[in-house]
This record gives structure tokens, sequence and C-alpha cells, in this order.
């Protein structure tokens, strides 16, 4: 990717979106765009945030993504509510299942070139029997599968959706993700 080609972030003063924003800074990205929600804490930011192009908005609201996708090449998807409580669920399948698919729906009206998702190895799955996991598994439902695991699983068929229907896409599964920051959440 060129330096000169426009960058959307979503999720970017989140954990993964503020790392990810601070590195394109670092290595000399100055076309950076993030969508942010009215409100949003910028405390993982605060060294980058003048250096980035912030566009109010949210995952949820189709206007605000056709405004935050213009004149962007490429799309970083961070945005997600990541939780283990059952009382998240809804929140969970609206802004990780919805809020991606709108965002491919935008992505693909946009011409976007490529789009990156940030998923989770709770995609993979989980079964009783807990056996070794690589890209050939194929998903089940089950029990043992989290509310989480399940609202990532389906964003990433919204993202092979897009795929399907023209985006280039990529897909990455981290597993435990650590680092300085909110330590408290």
């Amino acid at each position: 990717m060129k330096e000169e080609e426009k960058i959307l972030v979503t999720g970017g003063t989140g954990f993964v979106g503020s790392y990810l924003l601070r590195y394109l800074v670092a290595q000399g990205y100055t076309q950076i765009r993030a969508l942010r929600r009215p409100g949003s804490r910028m405390d993982l930011v605060t060294p980058v945030a003048g250096q980035i192009e912030w566009v109010e908005g949210d995952v949820l609201d189709i206007f605000s993504l056709d405004d935050a996708l213009e004149g962007v090449s490429q799309v970083y998807h961070c945005a997600a509510v990541v939780s283990f409580d059952s009382r998240e669920t809804g929140r969970m399948m609206e802004v990780n299942v919805e809020g991606t698919a709108n965002l491919i729906n935008a992505a693909l009206s946009a011409g976007i070139k490529k789009f990156i998702h940030a998923s989770s190895i709770a995609t993979l799955g989980r079964t009783r029997e807990r056996e070794t996991l690589d890209e050939n598994r194929v998903w089940q439902r089950g029990r043992f599968n989290t509310q989480y695991a399940i609202s990532k699983f389906l964003s990433e068929q919204e993202v092979w959706r897009g795929m399907a229907e023209g985006l280039e896409v990529g897909i990455v599964n981290p597993s435990v993700i650590i680092g300085s920051g909110r330590w408290d959440e």
C-alpha cells in the first residue's frame, strides 16, 4: 500500500484499533481516517490523535459509513463488542454482525480496494474434545461456543459474502491479545 492512499480504521479508539493507528503513524502513513462514536474515550490514541482524521459515526449508521468511506482505498475493521456476559449478546450481535454487514455493503458500494477484518480465533469454534484447530476446521454449532464466538463467526460470514461479491478481503484471527491500556476492563 502506498502511504498516500487513504485508510479508514473502525474501532480506532479501542484496544486493537488504537495499536493499529499508532503503528500506521509510526510507519509514515499520513492519510489515516478513523471512525469514532460521539463521546468515545481517546486515552488510548492520545499520542497520535492529532495525526488522524477523525470522523464521527457508527458501524450501525449506514449514512455515516458512506461519508467515512469517501476517498478511502483500504479499510481496517477493528470495531467490535467483546464480552462474555450473556446480557451483552444482543449488543454483540448488533455491532459485530449487523455493523460488519453494513460496512461490507458500504465498502462494496464505495469500490474499496482492500478490506481487512480483525476477527478472532473464537471463529474456529470449540468442542468438548478441545482438539488442535487449524484453518481447515469447519465451524460446528455447539454449547461450548460462546455468544462472542458466534457473533464473530457470523461477522466473518459477512466478510466472506463481501469477498464473494468482489471485495478483496483479509481476515486476521488473533487469540489472546495482550498489551498496555485499560487494565481494569
